[in-house]
């Protein structure tokens, strides 16, 4: 670091400063060392220093805003001479970082040196020389020692680098070096006769400015919802803003806003807007008086009219809105279309998001646009499933409570088959399909429609889930069926010309026909069919011959849109959707917007009225009066039977209690144990505690132990039952001789809220055996809540090795066909819908700024792409239920050869009446049975509260290496679970923990999100609370305000809000009344601050169970560390990469400096490898060593102690999967391998790595082909 000593830092030389973003930023790393200014006052210098390169862009920004700011209206000219001091970059990255700025600086100066510079090419072969290669013309030539000097000035003075620069020029002299580039030929032609000018021009005297005429400040905006200073002018459109401009006036709505605070007290505002030509972003500086006032201006959906200047922002990379001078508010800009029919329609054809890579309408939007617009039913047809059904039936019933009813019609839009009898499977798969439309008339409409659903997709799925026209008319009561649209059987029917007498049929096998817009089938005017181009005149008569259908064999026909998006301006989703699936015709969008009845009539009015009217308002109603209002779920909960469950856990609890605390129970636990029993068995939740109990002690039996999760650790009954390690009673000793238990004394007064295991040593008083020290103080109330009634969930982490066999325990448990995997619905992510957008654009060459391509992206983001499986649900059906009575069924992505079907529904939609059981993989419980395998210990026996194994949380001493062994690191947490990131550690560095309690309050901070960064760090690093004092855990907040005295109720209902991130988000009416209650119970203004900016808080019993787990590890990594690397390398190494960490020390530090240098540019991939080798530091630092890969004697994918040293597995290899390892142990238990040949057709792994290996020694001296040699034969 250079020396700082006689400088100032930036904001305390300039206070008050505003300017750019990436200035402010690191500001603090910025100094001034002397601004100087001569006795006539019109200039300013500015020496300024940095650690790093700052861009001329910015640079010039900052002499800039220092005029603006200090020197407005006045005759001074600002000038910054700026000074990097690059510690550890090479001239040679010190000029490809600051190549964009000096381009910059000699374009606006010396445009001739600019040009030079732009053609040459710069050899950096000699540390104290830089070659110069320009073209060898005259006009160039003749200006080249100028930029010489010029780069040897900008090495020297601003990059620390002296150097000298000389130049080389290519081609002959006096030849054109520019032939082949006409546009370069005419530019060094303009250039050459430029100069020539300039150097035969004789010099005129210098040319005054004019002066500027004086402008008046505007005055300062007052209404209600403005800043700033007043402003005139039209606004332009956000499209027309493509380069700097200068002042303008836009106009928008606020899509999103980001606060920082700055390191002077001002506050940076970065909103953006969109007026929906186009978006920007924009940013506003406000001092800290008006952060209030612009906090209420700067909200989302806000319409705004603003004035700022259109500059270009290094840090964003584009145009932006810089120097905001007012604010106005505006009018919406958005049209609203509303329905004013006196008599509304009925929508009998519409898709949303679940309608896989098509539909784009969410689902509540839908229903409420539906419901607003006064429509008493909607229908939702999506393609081939029904995952939108839940989201529908929460929509219409949020408003019902809002006084608006509107009923769901639950349907689809299926892919018939016309199935002929003997026909298989496979046949029907790639038979011809046609839409139609089928509606759940009622709940026995509905579980026939789950089950075709379900059947579709598990036995006839090919692209698309096909319905054999047999099973529908087996499945056909409670059914409504609809002849869809264009795709459908009737349409293609007209289209091909069919005889009346197959019309017929296909007609009488409808309720009802369907006719839309013209629009929606256009493209048939355009690209035509079967060869076949169709006049509008045809569409119509397509329409008419329809509804003559409808009339002769007494269908009614009604008019749908086959709505796939809200409102037209929405097809440009649609089109960018299907343009990234490569729709030729994507950019045709057919308009396949809901319409009002209006709208709809208007579509029709080829037709005489009363005809319109009867397609588009009375059919639709009439088949809409005929669906009963059902639910698609069912509303009754269904948990699985298990005879004998109350008892069995009545009784299980009451033994393990006197087995632990004597036969006599202390007050304490016998109340504890009666209010749990009574709210669990009283609630039905019994069954749920049995199931886990089985299935954990099953875990156990077989040597894997089962780590919890969430907060069934708060729960006593699940410590007693074996379901939970985490004991949740108040710290107490209890005695395992004579059983003895003290709950009340001063060292448990002292650890209250904490951990038994901090207290201090104790002998019994009775027998005089050592005491247990238990309790970890967790209320009950975080699991089921203060009536017993909250839904519980019990998470389960079994070992990632056990898993798959836990799962088919629970099929043991509940009968084959009664369980099935939870599964999921995958939506198009964030960065998978702007890839869309982005591409899009650019294919089009249209340039989008960044917060456009966000904007159009979020119309895009949750469409449906694919299904899934929960990683560790399981769904459990009581035995004598039809699952089509609860969901569908599938397999998922509609893999069938995965063998696993899961419930159809996303398994939250089912979750209040189907139990799910959240049995979870884990690398944790792997680790702890490989290391009792390796060590011999019962890990259950290991002392968790060892003083050397919590000396490592604050230090890496007693590993007995240094931080400069291990690159820095402090700590000795390195691959001990939660404790081993870099953030965890930067806790551990402020917190300061000592106690197994203060690892639980760190382990809790750890999972939560805002509680650490800008909240408790804050709070521990200005001593304003201490890490006991602050809000760790969710149960932190209600075990201290009911100790504050406060209802326990009220508590618990501050706690769940606080918890979930309501408070934080503005979204809890209660807490304005709750603060002041608070406020007069004594809470200080820090916590409620603290507890202000929570978005999300873990339970204390799932950070005490983590923790507990974490201490074993450590243990084992402190005194067993041979065998700890041994079992993380196997285990939780996915990023070992045997060539670069296991062939020595000196290897391995090149390759960790390596990756060390480029962090910030590494892959994720890189990233794991950048983890695990610091592990591998650590581990050459401690004395342990590597042993080569020994192809007869190494493992698929474990490591291995041989000889006091580690042979890794050969998955550890680059390149060489599990399968490919697995196969390789396989053929080298066979026998040896004669040749690298020979290994290669017995191992099936590829010569490219059967190359690699023999080139990392792996191979030894084996031959490369099963052919002897003539030496071979002599020595053998």
């Amino acid at each position: 670091m250079f020396d700082t000593s006689q400088m100032k830092p930036l904001l305390e030389a300039i206070p008050d400063l505003m300017t750019t973003e990436a200035v402010l930023d690191r500001a603090d790393q910025i100094y001034i060392e002397k601004m100087l200014m001569p006795r006539t006052r019109d200039r300013l210098k500015i020496y300024l220093h940095a650690p790093f390169i700052i861009p001329k862009r910015d640079i010039l920004a900052l002499e800039a805003a220092i005029k603006k700011q200090y020197f407005k209206n006045k005759n001074v000219r600002v000038q910054i001479i700026e000074r990097f001091h690059l510690e550890g970059m090479t001239v040679q990255e010190a000029y490809e970082a600051y190549k964009d700025s000096i381009l910059l600086e000699l374009k606006s100066v010396q445009l001739y040196e600019y040009n030079l510079l732009r053609r040459a090419s710069l050899d950096f072969s000699s540390e104290d020389l830089i070659m110069l290669e320009v073209p060898d013309l005259s006009v160039l030539a003749a200006r080249s020692g100028d930029l010489s000097d010029y780069l040897k000035r900008i090495f020297r003075d601003r990059l620390g680098f002296p150097v000298n620069v000389r130049m080389k020029f290519s081609g002959a002299r006096g030849k054109k070096t520019a032939a082949d580039s006409p546009d370069d030929s005419l530019v060094l032609s303009i250039l050459d006769q430029a100069i020539r000018a300039e150097q035969s021009a004789e010099p005129q005297p210098e040319k005054k400015a004019p002066a500027r005429p004086y402008t008046p400040k505007r005055a300062l905006l007052s209404q209600e919802g403005s800043w700033g200073r007043d402003f005139d002018g039209d606004p332009i459109p956000l499209s027309e803003i493509q380069s700097e401009m200068g002042e303008v006036t836009v106009r928008g709505e606020v899509l999103s806003v980001e606060k920082r605070p700055l390191r002077n007290g001002n506050t940076l505002f970065s909103f953006v807007v969109t007026d929906f030509t186009d978006s920007i972003r924009a940013k506003v500086f406000g001092k800290p008086h008006e952060e209030g006032q612009l906090d209420s201006i700067l909200k989302e959906g806000n319409f705004l009219r603003l004035r700022a200047v259109a500059l270009f922002d290094q840090y964003d990379g584009e145009v932006v809105l810089s120097s905001v001078s007012g604010i106005k508010p505006d009018q919406n800009m958005k049209m609203t279309r509303t329905d004013k029919a006196p008599v509304k329609r009925v929508e009998l054809h519409a898709h949303t998001q679940m309608s896989e890579m098509d539909g784009l309408t969410h689902t509540d939007e839908f229903v409420k646009r539906a419901a607003a617009w006064g429509h008493k039913a909607v229908a939702i047809t999506d393609h081939g499933v029904v995952q939108s059904f839940p989201d529908a039936m929460h929509a219409a019933q949020d408003l019902k409570k809002k006084g608006k009813d509107i009923k769901i019609i639950y349907g689809c839009e299926g892919y018939l088959v016309d199935d002929t009898p003997g026909m298989t499977a496979e046949e029907i798969k790639k038979a011809p399909s046609y839409h139609i439309i089928i509606l759940a008339k009622n709940d026995v409409g509905r579980v026939n429609l789950y089950r075709l659903v379900s059947e579709s997709h598990l036995h006839y799925f090919q692209r698309r889930p096909r319905i054999p026209r047999s099973l529908l008319t087996e499945c056909r009561e409670g059914l409504i069926l609809g002849s869809a649209c264009e795709a459908g059987e009737l349409y293609r029917a007209l289209l091909r010309d069919a005889p009346e007498e197959e019309l017929q049929r296909i007609v009488n096998f409808y309720d009802y026909l369907e006719v839309q817009p013209l629009g929606n089938n256009a493209y048939l005017t355009r690209t035509g069919r079967d060869g076949k181009i169709y006049t509008q005149e045809d569409l119509q008569n397509f329409v008419r011959r329809i509804l003559e259908l409808g009339e002769q064999y007494a269908k009614p026909v009604v008019a749908t849109c086959d709505v796939h998006f809200l409102d037209p301006e929405d097809e440009i989703y649609r089109r960018i959707l299907q343009a990234g699936q490569d729709y030729a015709d994507a950019d045709f969008q057919p308009p396949l917007y809901f319409r009002t009845t209006e709208e709809m009539l208007a579509e029709f009015d080829f037709l005489d009225y009363n005809t319109a009217k009867q397609i588009v308002i009375d059919n639709p109603n009439m088949i809409a009066d005929l669906c009963e209002a059902i639910s698609p779920v069912r509303p009754d909960k269904c948990p699985p039977q298990i005879p004998g469950s109350e008892e069995e856990l009545e009784k299980m609890c009451y033994d393990r209690a006197h087995e632990m605390y004597g036969d006599r129970l202390p007050v304490i636990v016998e109340e504890r144990l009666s209010k749990e029993l009574t709210s669990i068995i009283g609630n039905g939740y019994a069954v749920m505690y049995i199931i886990a109990q089985r299935l954990v002690k099953k875990s156990n039996d077989e040597g894997y132990l089962v780590g919890s999760r969430g907060s069934v650790g708060s729960s006593l009954v699940a410590t007693f039952s074996g379901i939970s390690e985490v004991n949740p009673l108040p710290p107490h000793y209890r005695c395992p001789q004579c059983r003895h238990s003290i709950f009340d004394n001063e060292e448990t007064r002292r650890n209250a809220g904490g951990a038994g295991v901090d207290m201090a040593p104790m002998n019994c008083p009775v027998c005089g055996a050592p005491m247990i020290r238990d309790g970890y103080d967790i209320p009950f109330e975080t699991f089921l809540g203060f009536k017993g009634d909250k839904e519980p969930d019990i998470d389960l982490n079994f070992s990632g090795e056990y898993q798959a066999k836990a799962h088919e325990y629970t099929e043991v448990l509940f009968g084959k066909g009664c369980t099935f995997k939870a599964g999921t619905i995958t939506g198009l992510a964030e960065k998978t819908a702007f890839g869309f957008v982005k591409h899009y654009f650019e294919d089009k060459g249209d340039h989008k700024r960044r917060c456009e391509i966000e904007r159009i992206a979020k119309g895009l983001e949750g469409t449906r792409r694919s299904t899934g499986q929960h990683p560790g649900g399981i769904v459990v059906m009581p035995r004598g239920e039809n699952i089509y009575s609860f969901t569908p069924i599938q397999y998922p992505a509609n893999k069938e050869k995965s063998g696993i079907i899961t419930t159809h529904f996303d398994y939250h939609s089912i979750d209040h009446n189907l139990l799910k059981l959240d049995i979870l993989g884990h690398d944790d419980p792997t680790m702890i049975r490989r290391l009792g395998d390796l060590t011999g210990l019962t890990m259950t026996e290991i002392p968790i509260n060892d003083a050397q194994v919590l000396a490592l949380f604050n230090s890496c001493d007693p590993l007995g290496v240094t931080p400069e062994d291990l690159g820095g690191c402090a700590f000795g947490t390195l691959g001990v679970p939660e404790f081993g990131t870099d953030f965890a550690m930067g806790i551990l560095k402020d917190a300061k923990p000592q106690s197994v309690a203060d690892l639980v309050r760190i382990a809790g901070i750890a999972h939560g999100t805002d509680v650490w960064k800008g909240n408790v760090q804050d709070l521990i690093v200005n001593q304003t609370a201490t890490l006991k004092e602050s809000i760790c855990t969710r149960d932190d907040i209600m075990l201290y305000l009911i100790g504050q005295g406060m209802d326990p109720a009220q508590s618990f209902k501050i706690m769940e809000s606080v918890r979930k991130g309501k408070v934080a988000k503005g979204a809890e009416s209660n807490w304005p009344q709750w603060r002041k209650d608070m406020e007069e119970h004594g809470v200080p203004d820090w916590y409620l601050g603290s507890a202000e900016k929570i978005q999300y808080m873990f339970p204390k019993a799932h950070a005490a169970a983590y923790v507990m787990m974490a201490l074993r590890v450590a243990y084992c990594k402190l005194y067993y560390p041979l065998e700890y690397y041994t079992a993380y390398f196997s285990i939780r190494a996915d990023g070992f990469d045997y060539e670069m960490m296991a062939r020595g020390r000196d290897i391995m530090a090149r390759n960790l400096a390596m990756l060390r240098k480029n962090r910030d540019r590494l892959s994720d991939t890189e990233l794991r490898t950048l983890r695990d080798m610091r592990l591998v530091e650590e581990m050459y630092a401690r004395g342990i060593e590597f042993m080569p890969i020994d192809v007869y004697k190494a493992k698929a994918d474990r490591f291995q102690i041989i000889d006091g040293k580690i042979m890794p597995s050969f998955n550890s290899i680059a390149g060489l999967g599990l399968s490919a390892a697995q196969s390789l142990e396989e053929a080298a238990a066979q026998g040896r391998f004669l040749s690298r040949e020979d290994l290669i057709q017995r191992s099936k792994i590829n010569s490219t790595l059967a190359e690699n290996m023999a080139r990392m020694g792996i191979l030894g001296d084996m031959a490369e082909s099963n052919q002897l040699s003539l030496t071979d034969i002599v020595l053998e």
